[in-house]
């Protein structure tokens, strides 16, 4: 008996699933729910006046009496007015009300709303049943048909809410479809002569004994319809939620991952500001002291230490060069691009950290001859980072750099031996923001940037790029560039003509506030035999041109801890000494004074500055 029990209810579940209760939405969730009902609710309001109109005919045309059904029709289209203004209030409400505060006060109204719109339709089964008199059968039967019909259309409005729903059918489909067939039976003679014979003939003329099945059948179809409606609704209102709250939790993902960005482009701007000074002031006295050495035991050594001063020069140009990349403030410079050269001075750049973390670096150089087209900024800093990704994530074993040549075009590659990429995850590793599932196990800095960049690189140069990758044993990194000779550039190469180099001779002035920085230029200059004078600012610049030094060559820093603009010191020190060139020196690159002075034609450059570009210059003034 319990089994057959159990049966019995799984059975009324299947066909009657329970209904959802409207705890489980959010407040927010109801007044939607609530909102979608009245709309459904008023237009069913709205529609019923049409169908009176009809009916009102109908009963014209057979000569009835359609007094009833034109009242009820009038009293439908002020129904009808005062439903759409309580849709209009609703709505007003639901912009400045809480969600709480209008299913407070809302809940109630609706549900009334339904109430009289069911008691409305019972009036019409009324109006039908005076109005047919004691018409024959298909007449009285064809109204009533109509009639449940217009019930069950309007019950499909109060579909996603059953307790409204079974309010609704109580009143307009219990009184109109049930209780008004019983009072077209002929109750006197039954009960004067009370029989089953008798019973039987008032049936059989009466349209009881049909609608009362189709009307149970009716409800309980409509029953089962409302509950899946109302779960549907109920679950579509859930689904909105999630996926408005996952919209959120993306949204302050991605602000907090765009103010990360910000943060890091903010210091990496000011920390390339900051680390220009001393990297300038570096390569000047290695400069200098290569300059003044006697001893050829350490000329190979100040080689290798001009170059790391070169390549950390470049690297801090890098990253300011990132930042506008991220922020998509890049201009695209392609020119011809030895790779030779190029690889050795990326190696250089990480061969003291592969050093201390055990790791061994190589780079299989392309031939002297091996030309691409491409910006040098963009590739360089493709390169770089490609190479810091390799460096972050292999413990162990080696790295690889590396150009191959595959039909027209060559391809630069960087090999390790880390912790591989899943299958799964390489369509994703070129995405901002993504780091693969094993990245912060090894390493739990960084914001998933590098091999984003490095795709935007490769866009901008219409470089194609990939890896592949076996997961535990190591990545391959790859960019691919056309050949300067499958452009048909190959007879543009030719190498850099030399620079001038030798003694100088002459008086210069520089102004640099930072006094490692001022000793630096003092020493370099000294070396190539020029006159130098270093002062902080305007005051001592003017009191050094009193005391009757005067430069042929003036150089000026921008940003002066004086307050000063270096551009008006240097504008009205070249007032007073006409015969004089001179330039702006600053590790600045955004300043608009800077910007504004190279619009107006004095030379800007850029620290660290490049020693063979100064002596070229200082060539270029000092002798005519």
């Amino acid at each position: 008996m319990k089994k057959l029990k159990e049966r019995l209810s799984q059975a009324w579940r299947n066909v009657f699933p329970p209904a959802l209760a409207q705890e489980d939405l959010s407040p927010a969730g109801r007044a939607r729910l609530l909102d979608l009902m009245l709309q459904r609710l008023v237009f069913s309001i709205c529609t019923l006046p049409f169908f009176g109109l009809v009916l009102a005919l109908w009963f014209q045309g057979f000569g009835r009496n359609q007094r009833g059904l034109r009242i009820w029709t009038a009293c439908y289209v002020l129904a009808s007015l005062l439903a759409l203004l309580m849709r209009r209030r609703f709505l007003r409400d639901l912009q400045a009300d809480s969600s709480e505060e209008l299913l407070l006060r809302w809940q109630s109204r609706v549900r009334r709303l339904g109430q009289a719109n069911a008691l409305g339709l019972a009036a019409l089964g009324l109006t039908l049943f005076l109005a047919s008199g004691r018409s024959e059968y298909d007449f009285v039967l064809l109204p009533q048909i109509g009639l449940a019909l217009l019930i069950v259309a309007n019950a499909r409005s109060q579909l996603p809410t059953v307790g409204i729903l079974l309010r609704f059918l109580g009143l307009g489909w219990g009184i109109a479809t049930v209780v008004y067939p019983l009072t077209r039976l002929d109750w006197p003679p039954l009960i004067a002569e009370p029989s089953l014979a008798r019973v039987s003939e008032l049936l059989s003329h009466s349209p009881w004994p049909f609608v009362l099945p189709v009307s149970l059948l009716f409800l309980l179809v409509l029953y089962r319809h409302a509950l899946i409606t109302q779960n549907f609704f109920h679950q579509q209102i859930k689904l909105e939620e999630q996926a408005a709250r996952l919209a959120q939790q993306y949204q302050a993902a991605k602000e907090e991952a765009e103010q990360a960005l910000q943060s890091k482009n903010l210091f990496m701007r000011t920390a390339s500001h900051d680390l220009r000074q001393p990297v300038h002031a570096m390569s000047f006295l290695i400069e200098s002291i290569a300059h003044r050495n006697q001893d050829a035991a350490l000329r190979p050594a100040l080689a290798d230490l001009r170059q790391a001063a070169q390549s950390l020069g470049l690297m801090f140009g890098a990253l300011l060069d990132l930042s506008r990349i991220e922020n998509g403030h890049v201009s695209v410079n392609p020119q011809l691009l030895a790779l030779k050269p190029l690889l050795q001075e990326v190696a250089t750049l990480f061969s003291a950290e592969a050093q201390s973390l055990g790791l061994s670096l190589r780079v299989r150089a392309a031939a002297a001859d091996a030309v691409v087209f491409a910006d040098p900024v963009l590739l360089r800093q493709s390169l770089v980072n490609l190479l810091h990704n390799a460096m972050r994530y292999t413990r162990r074993g080696g790295i690889l750099l590396a150009a191959r040549r595959r039909g027209p075009d060559w391809r630069l590659e960087v090999w390790d031996s880390g912790l591989g990429i899943p299958a799964a995850e390489r369509s994703r590793i070129f995405s901002p923001f993504y780091r693969h599932v094993h990245a912060h196990a090894v390493d739990g800095g960084g914001h998933g940037l590098g091999l984003a960049v490095v795709a935007r690189c490769a866009k901008l140069m219409g470089a194609g790029y990939g890896l592949d990758s076996v997961e535990g044993r190591g990545s391959r990194f790859f960019l691919r560039l056309q050949s300067a000779s499958s452009l048909g550039l190959a007879a543009l190469v030719q190498s850099p003509p030399a620079l001038p180099r030798g003694p100088l001779s002459g008086a210069c002035l520089v102004v640099e506030d930072d006094r490692q920085v001022a000793s630096a230029w003092a020493s370099l200059m000294q070396a190539w035999g020029l006159e130098v004078r270093c002062v902080e600012d305007e005051e001592q610049a003017l009191a050094a041109l009193q005391s009757g030094f005067l430069p042929q060559a003036i150089l000026c820093d921008q940003g002066l801890r004086s307050g000063q603009s270096g551009v008006q010191v240097l504008k009205k020190l070249l007032g007073l000494c006409p015969d004089a060139s001179g330039a702006m020196v600053s590790a600045e690159w955004d300043s608009e004074d800077l910007l504004a002075a190279e619009q107006e034609g004095y030379l800007v450059l850029r620290k660290p500055l490049a020693v063979e570009q100064l002596h070229a210059l200082l060539c270029q003034w000092l002798r005519g």
